[in-house]
């Protein structure tokens, strides 16, 4: 795909253009620009298809994170992010 060039430049711009569209086109360049950044630097770049499958894992594991952190700030009544957003979200409603 000639449109990327897979640097941080570009895979910043194609992530802001899918925010702002919700374009899969947009998603599939910045996709595809990781990829490109990633066989430019690897040694031993991996197949697209198992790349993609890391990637996609990742991101289940950080969605998942971010929810162990809320319930974890929930049900311990600590003060973190998660808290903070609460107390925030509970303030713009009154």
């Amino acid at each position: 795909m000639a449109a990327v060039t897979g640097t941080r430049a570009d895979i910043d711009k194609w992530d802001a253009a899918y925010e702002s569209s919700r374009n899969p086109e947009d998603m599939r360049k910045a996709i595809y620009s990781r990829y490109k950044r990633h066989r430019g630097q690897s040694n031993q770049p991996k197949p697209f298809a198992s790349w993609m499958v890391n990637l996609i894992s990742a991101q289940v594991s950080g969605q998942k994170g971010g929810v162990f952190e809320t319930k974890a700030v929930q049900d311990f009544n600590l003060v973190g992010p998660a808290a903070q957003r609460r107390s925030t979200t509970s303030r713009s409603r009154g």
